[in-house]
C-alpha cells in the first residue's frame, strides 16, 4: 500500500527521482487521505493489468491530482480491500495465468528476435577504407 507521503527516492521509469508530494494538491486543498488505496502503478507491480482493472474493479473509488506530474491525468485509487478481495476470486487467477503467458510468450518472441539479430550480425563483414590521417584532417576541413 501506498503512505500519505510517497518517499522522495522513488524514480519513474527514466531514473529520475519523484520528488516528494506536498500536502496540498494544486488548488491548496489538502490532499486526500492514501493509506488505505492502490494506484494502478502498484496494481501493475501486484500482477494486473489495465483490462484486469477495467473489468475486476471498474471505476476507481478514488481520484487524486498526480503529484510527480501536476499537468498529467489524476491518479487512480483503488480501496486495498476491494482489490484484495478480487485477487482472492477465480476470475482474478484464471486473467493472471492468461496474462503471465502472454508475458512469457512475448519474452520468448523478443528474446528470439534478438538472437537471430545477433547470429547476422556475427557473419556480416564490414569493409572500410583506411585513409592517412591527413586525408581525413583534409576532408573534415572540406566538408
Amino acid at each position: 500500500m501506498i503512505s500519505t507521503l510517497l518517499p522522495p527516492s522513488q524514480t519513474n521509469r527514466s531514473g529520475h527521482e519523484h520528488p516528494a508530494p506536498s500536502a496540498e494538491h494544486g488548488d491548496g486543498e489538502a490532499a486526500p487521505e492514501r493509506v488505505a488505496h492502490w494506484s494502478v502503478p502498484e496494481l501493475r507491480a501486484r500482477g494486473w493489468t489495465e483490462a484486469m482493472v477495467q473489468h475486476l474493479l471498474g471505476e476507481p473509488d478514488q481520484r487524486v491530482v498526480n503529484p510527480y506530474y501536476r499537468t498529467a491525468a489524476p491518479m487512480r485509487l483503488y480501496r486495498a480491500a476491494r482489490v484484495l478481495a478480487a485477487e482472492h476470486s477465480p476470475s482474478f487467477a484464471e486473467r493472471a495465468a492468461k496474462a503471465a503467458a502472454r508475458s512469457a510468450r512475448a519474452k520468448a518472441i523478443a528474446d528470439h528476435k534478438a538472437q537471430a539479430l545477433l547470429d547476422q550480425v556475427a557473419v556480416m563483414s564490414v569493409l572500410a577504407r583506411r585513409l592517412a590521417p591527413d586525408a581525413v584532417q583534409q576532408r573534415a576541413i572540406a566538408s
